[in-house]
């Protein structure tokens, strides 16, 4: 796999249109990636960070296939500065201890339709259930509420779109090293096209 992160600037248009619209961003993104090849591979993962200081807003962006930030780059103005890539292949064993942060979009579906979760005991509940059945167990946690990301999608016959944001930061257990990689490639919960789903993982510090 490999991670990227783009540093946007925030006296852009550019960079301040894709912050106001999820679908811009979500377009911004996946100007990266060769649209056929991440149809056939697992799909590409990515989250907006807080600003720091006056360093801008960072995109942190995971795929399987290596991203290619021409495109971006060539936008005069959109990145504070030049993008930067590794590689990235997580090791991990059972019993193993790691921090942890996700932004997801809490959510069950019925009859066809997706319904949010936002009581945060619902949120917290659920998050615990998408944690166990990805073979880890959560040791600590803080559930942060985020504003709604919204935009329009489409061109003659736009259609608006919302998606509510809940941070899930703490420590987890590894129980299944094999399937909790697999839910760090493919991601946790819905709409992980709009920069929901990635979870982060690091190192506990001593």
């Amino acid at each position: 796999m490999f991670l990227s992160r783009l540093t946007l600037n925030l006296m852009n248009r550019l960079a301040q249109r894709n912050l106001a619209d999820i679908y811009e961003m979500h377009r911004t993104v996946m100007s990266g990636f060769n649209k056929e090849e991440t149809k056939k591979s697992s799909r590409v993962l990515y989250r907006v960070e807080s600003p720091r200081g006056n360093q801008g807003i960072e995109i942190l962006v995971q795929s399987i296939l290596k991203p290619d930030w021409a495109k971006i780059e060539s936008l005069e103005g959109l990145l504070a500065k030049p993008p930067e890539v590794k590689e990235f292949a997580p090791q991990f064993t059972k019993g193993q201890n790691l921090m942890f942060r996700l932004l997801a979009n809490p959510t069950v579906k019925r009859e066809g339709k997706r319904h949010g979760y936002f009581r945060e005991e619902d949120q917290e509940a659920w998050f615990k259930r998408k944690a166990a059945e990805s073979g880890v167990t959560i040791l600590r946690l803080t559930v942060i509420p985020r504003r709604s990301a919204t935009g329009t999608k489409g061109e003659d016959d736009k259609m608006n779109i919302s998606f509510f944001g809940v941070l899930f930061e703490g420590m987890l257990r590894v129980d299944e090293p094999e399937k909790f990689l697999k839910t760090v490639e493919s991601g946790i919960g819905s709409a992980k096209g709009f920069g929901f789903g990635l979870i982060s993982i690091a190192p506990v510090k001593a």
